[in-house]
């Protein structure tokens, strides 16, 4: 089966990447460091709506 892209689209995809990857990672530290007490207890968030959706699934299950 022939590749759809040619192998400097390739290249240039996973430098691409690496380098979006590795910048993120230097902008997340820095701005970690400016807004920790930002976020304090946003954990609460993701479990609310973890049970939301929990509680949305077996509605469907017993519904459906």
């Amino acid at each position: 089966m022939a590749s759809k892209f040619t192998n400097g689209q390739l290249l240039f995809a996973i430098i691409f990447l690496g380098a979006f990857v590795v910048s993120m990672f230097f902008i997340y530290r820095k701005d970690l460091k400016q807004t920790r007490g930002t976020y304090k207890g946003v954990y609460r968030m993701f479990i609310y709506i973890g049970l939301v959706l929990a509680f949305y699934w077996i509605l469907l299950k017993i519904i459906g």
